[in-house]
């Protein structure tokens, strides 16, 4: 008997790959273009049943190339991607087709679920009916087309969508279903439908093994303890949260090696025409079970509360982990197994799904994370405190002096934007070297300012935004983590202080790049602001960058953050009229320089924790997740007083990681600036920038509308430092591979749109 199987490499797959192994039968793995399954199924086929180690026969890598013929396909286009000669011959060969690729995520997009799910479905039916052998046909759904019957029996026979379903994965597999019981009863042919629960394995997720739906909890759960643990310390907090679900409620849990050990014998028992059986476990597992298994994940205690939670907090607001699977704590619901049970006989089983199976499957518990010394990365020292001569900020003094300098109101504002790593803050140096330029540091980064786009303030609500601390930078300090454009942490003589006070969020990096005296500064725009009327937060900008303009010269204001990318939709909605620079350099080297610094260590863990917020409701912003201020303020409580230096260097983030970040932000900043026109959107390579620092300076000044002294040049010329290109090349060959092929795309994009904007130069 000769099979096709798709899904062979899945979690479900391999189990059932176990199981048939066993036998005479012969098989083709339809499998994606680019996978090796013959390498994954080798490693994963002893991880498979190991509870049977003693019964379980093992197969060499090439006793499994001998025995499963591989065909690449594409389930979701015709034919599997065939040609029509290999679709037929692929047909002819066939006397039995088991079908259990699909995407088991919850939460998916329902077009994804459906061209996969779905789409895959209709093609399988399309190979089944074309082969000459009448292939029996295998469909593995789920007991999950129940939907939203939370209470109750649910038969085996019966098939419907009366009440809906508690997510997009329930309806894609259902609609699969459905497609399979018309195209049986229309053939007449033998069809075998399976419906397994929820399946799951007592052992922990393993790297060459496929996770299973319990497992996605956890790693995901791991995310936020990443982060909530960056001060090395067990997390401490009185923030809870509360799920809504029913005290008495259950859900069925089925092991995995017990189900592909019933599939298998359906599928070579079952009578002939359609058949439906459901593939379950003979005990549930109370729902108060699983929340004791999420409190085990989570870093934040869980209670379960019946009916709708009133006055919800901000995590009960936002938290989408897990919220395709929340809905089943409300489920009572059994499954009828007669049909099953008519062709297998009773159930003999032993095994028990409880608690402490269930914590076996994700790996027990971890409250926090400890610093892995394998992986721990040596420091440098800290920065050294920064020499300078301390001359007091006299306000009306400063304004004389300014505009003597540059008379004028501001003629333009321009945003230097930027993945980071990129030599911008080098640039911001060089810009604030020219008496035309008002260059401002870090000022949206420091300030959080894209949570207050669509706000009227106060003079003084606009004050506090820009004057208390921001606990996370204060937090980095405290632990010895501090990044090095932390510049007022470094000062001697000044007043606050991040273990204290906390500092200032204005006075962290931007002050301190304006004046010797950033106190003196700060004092005098307290004295300012408070005064002014409730008035758009955009006119609060706009006033305070004038005060800087008249007290610091400069008719021109440039701002420029690191990681800004992903603020250019909110940039542009609150100045429709500024002007964009955006500095990129080589993505690997990026890369590189970004795994080594601090700030982008704890962004990574931000971004990872943030996947499990809901921060966007609206969709308005597709990049607000990479947006190093969008973490709730309420939220940073979490991560502790401090963020420890040690942990944060001590965590496994490969550079891939970081290069991941590098394209995904390059991606989004690049979407909303193409649109720009050539007079307000500039980009600047680093690598042109080093490699001709006067020709890049002078570009730069025709586009802002300054003049190109050739004293300013000289100065510039001394600043950039060309040394700083290549990291990339001092990775293995097997990274710097990994990293390439991640930045490709996204440094594809950056050439294209650096030729559309007139520049000769493509992305380097």
């Amino acid at each position: 008997m000769h099979w096709a199987i798709t899904g062979a490499t899945g979690f479900l797959g391999i189990h059932i790959l176990s199981e048939i192994l066993r036998g005479d039968d012969t098989f083709t793995l339809l499998t994606r273009p680019d996978a090796d399954p013959i390498t994954r199924i080798h490693k994963a086929l002893p991880l498979a049943d190991v509870n049977t180690a003693p019964h379980r026969q093992t197969w060499t890598e090439g006793e499994l190339r001998e025995r499963l013929r591989i065909v690449s396909v594409d389930l979701a286009a015709p034919r599997l991607g065939l040609t029509q000669r290999q679709f037929r011959e692929l047909a002819d060969s066939l006397d039995a087709i088991l079908h259990c690729a699909g995407i088991i995520e919850l939460d998916a997009d329902l077009d994804d679920l459906r061209r996969t799910n779905v789409g895959g479905t209709t093609r399988i039916l399309e190979l089944a009916e074309a082969g000459a052998r009448a292939p029996d046909l295998f469909h593995v759904s789920t007991a999950f087309v129940a939907g939203k019957r939370r209470t109750g029996l649910i038969y085996e026979t019966e098939l419907g969508d009366d009440q809906g379903f508690e997510n997009n994965y329930e309806r894609s597999k259902f609609e699969s279903e459905s497609l399979v019981g018309d195209w049986a009863r229309r053939t007449g042919r033998r069809v075998v439908v399976l419906r397994p629960s929820a399946l799951i394995v007592d052992r922990p997720p393993h790297p060459d093994f496929p996770l299973h739906p319990l497992s996605f909890l956890s790693t995901s759960a791991d995310s936020g303890m990443r982060l909530f643990s960056v001060s090395g310390r067990p997390m401490r907090t009185n923030m809870s949260m509360r799920l809504s679900g029913d005290p008495n409620g259950h859900l069925n849990y089925m092991p995995a090696g017990e189900a592909a050990d019933e599939m298998v014998r359906l599928m070579r028992s079952a009578p002939d025409g359609l058949n439906t059986y459901h593939v379950v476990h003979h005990h549930d597992v109370a729902v108060q079970t699983l929340v004791e298994l999420f409190n085990a994940l989570s870093p934040i205690p869980l209670t379960l509360v019946e009916g709708p939670i009133e006055d919800p907090n901000l995590l009960e607001r936002r938290l989408r982990w897990a919220s395709g699977f929340m809905p089943y704590l409300e489920h009572s619901r059994t499954y009828d197994t007669t049909g099953a049970r008519a062709v297998l006989g009773e159930p003999h089983r032993n095994t028990v799904v409880d608690l402490d199976y269930l914590l076996n499957s994700v790996g027990r518990h971890k409250r926090y994370f400890t610093v892995n010394p394998e992986t721990r990365q040596v420091r440098g020292s800290a920065p050294p405190p920064l020499p300078c001569v301390r001359r007091p900020f006299d306000v009306a003094a400063r304004g004389a002096e300014a505009h003597h300098r540059s008379a004028g109101p501001i003629r333009g504002l321009t945003f230097i934007v930027t993945v980071g790593r990129s030599g911008s803050t080098a640039l911001s140096r060089v810009l604030g070297a020219h008496p035309d330029v008002l260059s401002l540091n870090e000022f949206y980064l420091s300030v959080r300012a894209s949570s207050v786009v669509d706000h009227t303030l106060s003079g003084a609500q606009f004050w506090r935004m820009l004057a208390d601390p921001h606990p996370i930078f204060d937090s980095m300090v405290r632990g010895g983590s501090a990044m090095p454009e932390f510049v007022y942490p470094r000062l001697d003589g000044t007043r606050f202080d991040a273990s204290t006070t906390g500092i200032p969020a204005i006075s962290m990096m931007t002050l301190p790049h304006l004046s010797s005296d950033p106190d003196g500064v700060f004092d005098a725009l307290a004295a300012e602001i408070r005064a002014w009327p409730e008035q758009p937060a955009r006119l609060h900008y706009k006033r305070l960058f004038a005060w800087l303009a008249r007290h610091f010269g400069g008719t021109v204001v440039v701002e420029r953050s690191a990681m800004s990318l992903s603020s250019v939709p909110w940039l542009r909605e609150t100045f429709p009229d500024a002007k964009f620079v955006h500095l990129y350099r080589n993505g690997p080297d990026t890369a590189v320089s970004m795994s080594r610094h601090t700030g982008f260590r704890l962004m990574a863990l931000i971004q990872d924790a943030l996947e499990l917020l809901d921060l966007d409701p609206e969709h308005r912003h597709p990049g607000l997740r990479l947006d190093p201020t969008a973490i709730p303020i309420e939220l940073a409580s979490l991560l502790g007083d401090t963020c420890d230096v040690d942990y944060l260097m001590g965590q496994n983030l490969p550079v891939v990681r970081f290069a991941r970040m590098w394209s995904e932000l390059i991606v989004t900043g690049e979407a909303e600036l193409a649109g720009l026109p050539t007079d307000r959107y500039l980009p600047l390579s680093y690598a042109d920038l080093v490699g001709d620092p006067r020709s890049s300076l002078t570009r730069l000044a025709s586009f802002l509308d300054v003049e190109a002294d050739p004293q300013w040049l000289d100065f510039g010329n001394d600043i950039i430092d060309p040394t700083l290109s290549g990291a990339s090349n001092r990775l293995s060959p097997e990274d710097r591979r990994a990293v390439t092929e991640c930045c490709a795309a996204a440094t594809a994009l950056l050439a294209d749109h650096a030729v559309a904007a007139g520049q000769i130069s493509a992305a380097r």
